[in-house]
């Protein structure tokens, strides 16, 4: 029975190297970016499509609303709720900025 040394299985491999292209700290940086802003944008639609079904009148709006998105931030404008759109607006920026830097 042969046995072979591990060194000479590495030294005669054809796999190349692998180098990411950003360093592990701003891998770690994006993806906390992305998993912060989506979790943040899902929290906050779920709430404002129940503020509007629970609250303003009529109330098919908030189911409306939790189905197509943007229209969640229009209607919490005009009910009033314009810390909740405007945070929002904010989680779907921190979202897509981290996706284009990760795709980069």
């Amino acid at each position: 029975m042969k046995f072979v040394d591990r060194a000479d299985l590495r030294a005669h491999s054809p796999a190349p190297a692998i180098h990411a292209r950003l360093p592990p700290v701003k891998d770690a940086l994006v993806l906390a970016g992305l998993v912060l802003g989506f979790a943040t944008l899902v929290t906050v639609h779920i709430a404002l499509a129940a503020r509007l079904v629970l609250r303003v009148r009529p109330r098919w709006r908030g189911l409306l609303a939790l189905v197509v998105p943007p229209l969640a931030v229009i209607w919490g404008f005009r009910a009033g709720y314009r810390r909740n759109a405007v945070l929002w607006l904010v989680a779907v920026v921190i979202y897509l900025i981290a996706l284009i830097v990760s795709l980069i």
